[in-house]
């Protein structure tokens, strides 16, 4: 298999792959419809709490009591450039570390985190292996010390359409 660009292939509706593939869609798609009605029941619920004033509910409906929580939180958004070139370099009073920026960009900041990495590292199997063979450390410190498994992972998508996030 290897690192293929994908191999482009016409399947008659009757081949096996293809009903797998027209099945896979259709419940990727039932999911998709699934999603947005459990949002649309979701803010009705949120509605009805909020008029209630209450943020637990706890209503019993055919014997199964269920416990809906409300919260409603406030996610403030800054305009990152307009905010660093008013304030200079005030900025960076302000920050904190954004860790989807930190792995957006690991391979600027690795050099500035080396000192922190025995508090936040964790070991790079590419790393173990060229230590291994540099001679840096033996093999035989990683005796009992690793559990391997091997994850297997598919994304079915229509080409043009965004891969999902938590492919399954």
């Amino acid at each position: 298999m290897g690192q293929d660009r994908g191999m482009k292939e016409t399947l008659p509706p009757e081949n096996a792959w293809a009903s797998l593939l027209k099945e896979y869609r259709a419940l990727q798609d039932a999911e998709r419809e699934i999603r947005e009605k459990k949002s649309a029941l979701q803010e009705r619920l949120a509605a009805h709490l909020e008029e209630m004033k209450a943020t637990v509910w706890m209503p019993e409906v055919e014997g199964a009591t269920f416990k809906v929580r409300y919260r409603k939180t406030v996610k403030i958004e800054y305009d990152e450039d307009v905010l660093q070139q008013r304030l200079g370099d005030r900025y960076a009073l302000l920050l904190r570390p954004d860790w989807r920026k930190v792995r957006s960009k690991l391979d600027e900041v690795e050099p500035l985190l080396v000192a922190a990495l025995p508090v936040i590292g964790t070991p790079d199997p590419a790393r173990v292996k060229a230590a291994i063979d540099a001679g840096q450390v033996a093999l035989d410190d990683f005796k009992d010390a690793f559990t391997r498994k091997e994850v297997t992972s598919v994304a079915v998508s229509r080409v043009g359409e965004p891969e999902a996030e938590n492919p399954e």
